[in-house]
């Protein structure tokens, strides 16, 4: 259990990282780097990751401090100018002409990945991308169509297993003898 746990957090933190990888090599793709060392990369992954977990946590603690316990943009702003960012460049930054779009379908990062994983990574990923793609979502049990009086244009109702009455709690004890004995 614990070791599945372990694997499982270690897939999780892979993802992040691999996220950064192609964040950075894209940024570097956008201002016309002919290509990077991996160690360089590394480094300039590693410092958007601690920059990123910076923004969170201080992100957290204005959150906290206003008797929060959800965050919301103003929290991220406060954080961003703790931290001396210009909040105003923001806008012209993510406006910028050479901007490169990664869409959620695992765009063609052929450009960016060879910066940093190299040809037998780089198809390695590109057949992972295309497999889960693939994949069709877990199904458990038969979803129930809509009733006459919903509209069709609203979402279909989720798999059965998540709305099932399941008791959570246990049945009173009215005998004196058990109870005691339940205590012991």
């Amino acid at each position: 259990s614990d070791l599945s746990f372990s694997r499982e957090m270690d897939e999780i933190s892979t993802a992040k990282r691999r996220a950064l990888y192609v964040a950075v090599a894209a940024l570097c793709t956008e201002i016309d780097f002919g290509g990077a060392e991996k160690a360089a990369l590394e480094t300039l992954v590693e410092m958007l990751q601690s920059y990123l977990s910076e923004v969170g946590r201080s992100a957290r603690q204005y959150t906290e401090l206003s008797a929060r316990s959800v965050g919301n943009l103003n929290d991220v702003r406060m954080a961003l100018t703790e931290m001396g960012a210009d909040l105003n460049s923001l806008e012209t930054y993510s406006r910028r002409p050479k901007r490169m779009k990664v869409n959620d379908q695992g765009a063609d990062l052929s450009k960016m990945v060879k910066y940093s994983l190299g040809k037998e990574r780089e198809n390695e990923i590109r057949e992972k991308s295309a497999q889960a793609a693939a994949i069709a979502p877990l199904k458990v049990g038969d979803r129930r169509p809509h009733p006459d009086h919903v509209p069709s244009y609203l979402p279909e109702f989720p798999d059965p297993h998540t709305f099932i009455k399941t008791p959570a709690y246990r049945k009173p004890c009215g005998d004196y003898q058990e109870q005691v004995q339940f205590e012991r």
